[in-house]
């Protein structure tokens, strides 16, 4: 089994070289932390002709583009199984919040990316292209949609992707292999089949709508004088229609909006081209009419003001590093992210 992890990296530069890292030994991404501290960790094996990896990390984004993609390697697809934590998945036009134990699939030769909670772990199963069809007639259309972890055999899937990645860490018999592989595939294809059908369709419909929210979104996000109650008028549909792509997301116009903001403030208040620049004018620079508002908020979704998190940014790039230990709890059959003393495994 091969291993990775953020454990001594340096402070600085340390999302690109963990990005290479990871592109090295799964698959080409790039990592966008939101923390400073963020730590992540990553564990690859197989079971027959199926990739395991299990990937557990801090707040973070992935980003897998056009540029990332060689189309001369062979297709892949994954099965990611959220293990614990919370994750926002985007493919093919649909976005989905995958909570712990749901699956999701991805296509590795188009664009995606995922936004993780701190803590989030996730499991992917890769499967060669030629093989998930058959057990998925038609995966390109299950691209980026949710199989909840209650649907189907869904739960009967990602107990038995634990219980190999399990046996996996302590050795795994390969003349079975091939079985196990082949008898996981049937129980996920048999799940995606119950829940959209044997002839799934592609996109959900309102993922064109959603898009086109979010890019609205983004051309008017640094604007203070931008409100997400007026998106509906400004784009000529109801306030509730808007509302209603977001709550498909679990979301909000609001939440996304006030979210997309802090985090560009936070990315800032850390990037040493805006050190000439005091608080009140990132804030103003990224959306926020009122200073006041901006710090409250700031300090409820960061746990500290913006003037300590710009204060420790500066300080951590020669501090502390956090290690990270990807491990299983099997007396709550419960995936955990672990944190190290320095030097230790």
């Amino acid at each position: 089994m091969e291993r990775a992890s953020t454990d001594g990296l340096r402070p600085a530069g340390k999302a690109q070289a963990w990005s290479a890292r990871y592109s090295e030994v799964l698959a080409a991404a790039d990592f966008i932390p939101f923390d400073d501290d963020f730590s992540a960790g990553l564990a690859v094996s197989h079971v027959g002709p199926l990739g395991f990896a299990r990937l557990a990390t801090g707040r973070c984004a992935i980003n897998r583009t056009a540029a990332h993609i060689d189309r001369n390697s062979p297709q892949l697809y994954s099965v990611i199984i959220q293990a614990s934590g919370r994750g926002l998945f985007t493919q093919v036009g649909n976005r989905v919040v995958l909570e712990p134990g749901d699956l999701a699939l991805c296509d590795h030769a188009l664009p995606h990316s995922r936004v993780l909670e701190r803590g989030a772990e996730m499991l992917l199963v890769r499967v060669p292209a030629e093989m998930i069809a058959e057990y998925m007639p038609r995966p390109q259309h299950l691209c980026g949609r949710r199989l909840p972890a209650g649907a189907g055999l869904a739960p009967s899937a990602s107990t038995m992707a634990r219980s190999l990645w399990q046996r996996l860490e302590h050795g795994f018999s390969p003349q079975y292999e091939d079985c196990f592989a082949h008898h996981l595939l049937e129980l996920i294809g048999t799940s995606y089949a119950m829940v959209f059908g044997p002839d799934p369709e592609g996109s959900v419909p309102d993922a064109d709508a959603l898009l086109l929210v979010l890019s609205h979104i983004d051309d008017r996000l640094y604007d203070p004088g931008f409100r997400p109650g007026a998106i509906g008028g400004e784009l000529g549909v109801t306030a509730h229609e808007v509302r209603r792509l977001f709550a498909a997301c679990n979301d909000s116009p609001r939440g996304y909006v006030l979210r997309r903001r802090l985090q560009e403030a936070a990315r800032r208040l850390r990037d040493p081209r805006w050190r000439g620049h005091t608080i009140a004018e990132i804030a103003h620079c990224c959306g926020f009419a009122s200073n006041a508002v901006f710090t409250r908020s700031f300090r409820e979704r960061f746990e500290q003001s913006p003037t300590e998190y710009r204060a420790k940014g500066a300080a951590r790039e020669c501090g502390e590093r956090w290690p990270v230990a990807i491990s299983f709890d099997r007396s709550v059959d419960d995936a955990r992210l672990e944190r190290a003393s320095a030097g230790t495994e």
